[in-house]
């Protein structure tokens, strides 16, 4: 039976499922379905765009290949990917209903369906790619021609208890204004997947996107990649259970912007948060909430029934320029109680951070600890007064590095205490450039001897405004200032724990620290010349990075307060010097005419047949095989980065323009051998060569091989292949039982009404081969008992719609034994049934009907349970012929793991 045929079963089956649990999907639309393996099935091929206005349901295995033409769904267009993988290409795809548009897999079926909306290459518009590689590997340019973007404008649904994977992957930029939901519905399943790609421009998210587990499993997952930005304006959620949250993944080359919640976190059992990666070739900015709701980047843990606690999980913030964090978003990545432990909270910038939210990377419970966070910026690092950072945890307190190229600025509130029987966290904080923390530090704990927390800042201006109180047994406060360092009136080092020490080393003597606030208990003072010298603007000497240093701080004297040339400054993007964002081109300062100079690089290789660029700063040499072309199909034309082009002889095949003679071979440069009539032998249907089209196709209506079924007219379509198209005449009977029968749907089924009512009817396959086992309910008249079954005998036979037998079991006359309207099968007298090991026979006869119950162990009844559609008969006699005889007509069999449950179809009884 094809893939189309159980494709038509399965819908009806849905169907039915529909009228008994109130599902979504009507059963109107579960019959309207039209079912498809391939894009012509939907449009023809000259139609462009391509509109889909109806639920086409697509084969398992199924390429849906549009071309480079646009695919729009609207209206109540549907595409329904039920049971396995398929793939959809299209050279730009718009969405634009409300509702569901993509359905990936039915509730117990995960299903894998790829979308690649392409472009075509510059020098061969016709050739479908996705990267330049694609065209640049064949000699056809960059991938540059249309439109290759994707709106997606209607839901795209693959929730169930196996969710599915979606892929969507353009060239052009990517829209998504409606929900795509990959939910698990089952508690042991977990989410599904969902990846969204541009090769060269943008994603933008405007809808929720989901991919959460069940109870009992893990999240699922979420990527995002762009060539260009990245912007999420909705929120998005891989929750899982207790196999722990899912992940997210964010990459641009560009911006990445982030303005909605992303949670990732457990929420059963003792799971585990997930996994939050951001990264942008330029900035990550994460704005939203507000003051009454925060918005929230979650990768929490959980606490279990058991009083167990899940890890919090892990979160990366990366960029390649400057990282932002808004003042109403809160970083979650607690561990759960009561000895949940934390993970890792990452946020990296190349050149600036700026932070003004919070970040809870606590341990919950009375056992737990918590995370590590790192704040690591290439250039200036700043905390605004609005973060926060809570990295406490009863067991162990969690550490907090600051790390910045440049200056920091600390106006933070940070507490990375323990209990007093925990480990103390610490706060580790180094700047190239000058410090000024004006927030509250704090860390406590650790009342034991070889425990302590650290509270450490290096930098070459250090200033201490706000109190750092380090309260643990053993606790150390260290300051380390490579030029000057001052604790203000306002400012307090106070390290009041068992054994807690501060302690200040400086570079020079001529300049001490000045301590004007409370320090307690006393400092320890030290001259440290190991100290290196820090660069300072202004003091007249031109340090490594500065173009000037005329011994000030003032501006417009040609020499900046950053001691940068003032022409060439005002040239630089974003401040830097000359930096004018061009990874190709090499930059620098004439300090002598005080402007930039940007000298491009020279890619060149000097050979003519390869395209010489530059990307993302480095040279590639692409061969254009295109150029080297001789017009030749039996030479093979190649640029090589070596030599040029270069062409050789090949024996290969090649097109000579005629179908008919065969097919072509190249001979010493020319194309001039042929294999003779291509349609020679061919089935009958493909055996006529047609040179105006190119085909093996005889005339619609040539008869072809007969498929041996009288319910059936065996002819030639227009796709050359032999349909058996189905006829309305009388048959000689598919019945057992001998009624009148016609054809129905290309099957011969019997036109009397059913004599024999199945009310149960369960098989179930054997652990060896052929041992199965059977249950049959059964009702019939009673007039069609006209002597005792003991004396008759008794016959069953299992047949498919078109008679074919499947099972029969023969009671001869003496195996049942009973009276009075009561018989039993009795193995003892005259021995078993054939073919099978154990059976239990009972028949009762009422007024007006006769009860049968048939259990068989031991059956063979393989060649039924292959069936999608069987019927049963039972004869009080040794023929059909000459006995009363009873038949179930057509029975729908539905198969879960090894047992088929048959039922009577619909209009029957």
């Amino acid at each position: 039976m094809d893939s189309l045929r159980l494709l038509e079963l399965r819908r009806l089956r849905r169907m039915f499922a529909a009228f008994a649990v109130g599902a979504t999907l009507s059963a109107t639309s579960a019959w309207s379905a039209v079912l498809v393996s391939s894009a012509d099935h939907i449009c023809s091929s000259s139609e462009n765009p391509c509109v889909v206005r109806q639920t086409f349901e697509v084969a398992p295995g199924a390429i849906l290949d549009f071309g480079l033409r646009t695919l729009r769904i609207e209206g109540s267009g549907v595409l329904d990917f039920p049971v396995a993988d398929a793939d959809l290409r299209c050279g730009q795809l718009e969405i634009a209903r409300s509702g569901v548009a993509l359905l990936v897999g039915e509730a117990r079926v995960g299903a894998a369906v790829r979308v690649a909306v392409q472009r075509g290459c510059s020098l061969s518009p016709a050739l479908p790619c996705l990267v330049d590689f694609d065209c640049g590997s064949v000699g056809a340019g960059m991938c540059l021609s249309g439109d290759g973007g994707a709106i997606v404008g209607g839901d795209i649904e693959g929730g169930g208890a196996n969710p599915g994977t979606f892929f969507l992957r353009a060239v052009g930029e990517v829209v998504v204004n409606s929900t795509i939901s990959m939910n698990s519905t089952r508690s042991a399943s977990d989410g599904g997947s969902i990846e969204i790609e541009s090769t060269q421009f943008n994603v933008t998210v405007n809808a929720a996107v989901r991919a959460k587990g069940g109870g009992e499993s893990s999240g699922g997952s979420v990527s995002l990649l762009a060539a260009g930005d990245v912007t999420v304006r909705a929120p998005m959620d891989v929750s899982g259970g207790d196999y722990d949250g899912g992940a997210i993944v964010i990459v641009s080359a560009g911006d990445t912007r982030i303005e909605s919640h992303l949670r990732a976190d457990s929420t059963n059992g003792a799971g585990t948060g997930g996994e939050i990666e951001i990264s942008a070739g330029r900035d990550v900015v994460v704005e939203g909430g507000g003051p009454a709701s925060r918005m929230l980047v979650s990768v929490d843990g959980h606490q279990s029934g058991e009083n167990y606690g899940g890890d919090g999980g892990s979160l990366v913030l990366e960029a390649e320029r400057d990282v932002r964090v808004s003042r109403y978003v809160r970083v979650s990545a607690s561990a759960a109680a009561p000895d949940g432990f934390g993970d890792t909270v990452s946020i990296v910038a190349e050149r600036d951070i700026d932070f003004e939210g919070e970040i809870a990377a606590n341990g919950r419970g009375g056992f737990g600890g918590a995370a590590l966070v790192e704040l690591e910026a290439g250039a200036e690092l700043r905390l605004a007064s609005t973060a926060w950072f809570d990295l406490t945890g009863a067991g162990s307190g969690g550490d907090l590095y600051l790390q910045s190229g440049g200056g920091l600025r600390s106006a933070a509130s940070i507490d990375v205490s323990s209990s007093p029987d925990g480990v103390a966290g610490r706060v580790i904080a180094h700047a190239e450039g000058d410090a000024v923390v004006t927030g509250k530090w704090i860390t406590a704990g650790g009342q034991w001897a070889l425990s302590f927390g650290d509270l450490w800042v290096e930098a070459c201006d250090v200033t201490v405004a706000a109190s750092l109180v380090n309260t643990a047994q053993a606790g150390r406060t260290r300051i380390l200032a490579h030029e000057q360092l001052v604790v203000s009136a306002a400012g307090a080092l106070i390290s009041n724990g068992g054994g807690a020490t501060n302690s200040i080393r400086y570079r020079t003597t001529s300049k001490p620290p000045e301590l004007l606030g409370s320090v307690l208990p006393s400092a320890a003072l030290a001259v440290d010349a190991s100290l290196s010298r820090c660069a300072r603007c202004g003091d007249g000497e031109l340090d490594v990075g500065e173009t000037c240093d005329d011994a000030n701080t003032v501006s417009g004297d040609g020499c900046s307060p950053r001691c940068q040339n003032e022409g060439c400054e005002s040239e630089g993007a974003g401040g830097f010097l000359c930096d004018d964002d061009n990874e190709c081109t090499q930059d620098r300062c004439d300090v002598n005419e005080h402007r930039c100079v940007h000298q491009e690089w020279d890619c060149s290789d000097g050979v003519a047949c390869t395209q010489d660029l530059c990307r993302a700063g480095e040279c590639t040499h692409l061969p254009a095989d295109n150029v080297c072309d001789d017009k030749n199909l039996c030479t093979e034309d190649q640029c090589s980065i070596a030599v040029g082009c270069w062409h050789r002889n090949v024996e290969q095949g090649c097109d000579d323009g005629l179908f008919c003679n065969g097919q072509d071979r190249c001979f010493e440069g020319q194309c001039r051998q042929h294999s003779g009539d291509p349609c020679r032998g061919a089935a009958a249907c493909q055996a006529v060569c047609q040179e105006q089209t190119d085909q093996c196709l005889a005339p619609r209506g040539t008869p072809c091989e007969e498929d041996a079924n009288e319910c059936t007219q065996d002819q030639c379509g227009l796709d050359g292949q032999c349909e058996h198209l189905p006829v309305v005449a009388s048959c000689s009977g598919a019945d057992f039982c001998g009624s009148e029968s016609f054809c129905s749907d290309g099957v011969c089924r019997s036109q009397a009404t059913p004599a024999l009512m199945v009310s149960a009817s369960t098989m179930r396959a054997g652990t060896v081969e052929g041992l199965d086992r059977g249950r049959w309910q059964m009702e019939v008249p009673a007039s069609f008992l006209l002597a005792s079954p003991a004396q008759t005998g008794v016959r069953f036979r299992l047949s498919s719609p078109n008679g074919q037998s499947m099972w029969e079991a023969h009671l001869r006359s003496g195996l049942l034994a009973g009276e009075d309207g009561k018989w039993l099968f009795k193995a003892s007298r005259g021995g078993a049934v054939s073919g099978v090991v154990r059976a239990q026979v009972s028949l009762r006869r009422g007024r007006t009907v006769a009860r049968i119950r048939l259990k068989l162990d031991g059956a063979p009844l393989g060649a039924a349970m292959e069936q999608d559609e069987i019927s049963l008969a039972v004869v009080f006699g040794d023929q059909p012929i000459d006995s009363p005889c009873a038949s179930s007509g057509v029975l729908l069999c539905r198969r879960k793991g090894d047992k088929m449950r048959c039922e009577s179809s619909l209009g029957d009884h």
